[in-house]
């Protein structure tokens, strides 16, 4: 039961393992990003590699960059002139709503400038200490998302007693003008 039921699709619990998310966070994206829902707009039962890519790119935009769900969402619309075929992986194919492509003259030689020392290989590098030129971007762990996660709801919690004090002295203050008022009448 904990296997998928092949090797495209996947259960709402498998989805939330692999991603980092507890269920409730995931029904809740359904709600508000309409690419997480089936074609009738209900809640999905199985969830395809491309869903899973989906909810990475979400939680990125969500948890990393620090969107709230209507900007994320801006965002992925602007983004589905490039779908995502694979976690990590750009179409091959281009979109129905994609710009066309114009064409583009290409020279029949190109001059290339001679290298005078040669290129080392990625081996090479590593056996003598050096770092090889390509590296991939390090993707943030489950436990620095938890961490940022934590330290965002701390800030959120600090800044909404900072505006519950604030809302408090405003009342303090217009009691006391309301009373000074009272008694500016009683008075004159």
């Amino acid at each position: 039961m904990n296997q998928a039921m092949d090797n495209n699709t996947y259960t709402a619990e498998q989805v939330c393992l692999k991603c980092g998310l507890a269920p409730y966070i995931l029904r809740y994206w359904e709600l508000h990003f309409e690419e997480l829902r089936d074609a009738a707009g209900k809640r999905k039962t199985f969830y395809t590699s491309n869903d899973i890519a989906l909810v990475w790119r979400i939680k990125r935009l969500l948890y990393v960059e620090l969107l709230t769900v209507d900007q994320a969402k801006k965002k992925l619309r602007s983004e589905k002139l490039f779908p995502i075929s694979e976690p990590g992986f750009g179409s091959a194919a281009p979109h129905r709503n994609a710009p066309a492509q114009e064409q583009v003259q290409t020279q029949e030689t190109v001059p290339v400038a001679e290298r005078s020392e040669p290129v080392q290989s990625a081996p090479q590098a590593i056996a003598e200490n050096q770092q090889p030129v390509a590296q991939q971007p390090a993707q943030p762990s489950a436990e620095q998302l938890r961490a940022e996660q934590r330290r965002r709801y701390e800030e959120a919690v600090q800044r909404a007693q900072m505006e519950r004090r604030k809302v408090l002295r405003r009342r303090q203050v217009e009691a006391a003008i309301t009373e000074l008022r009272e008694l500016r009448q009683k008075l004159g």
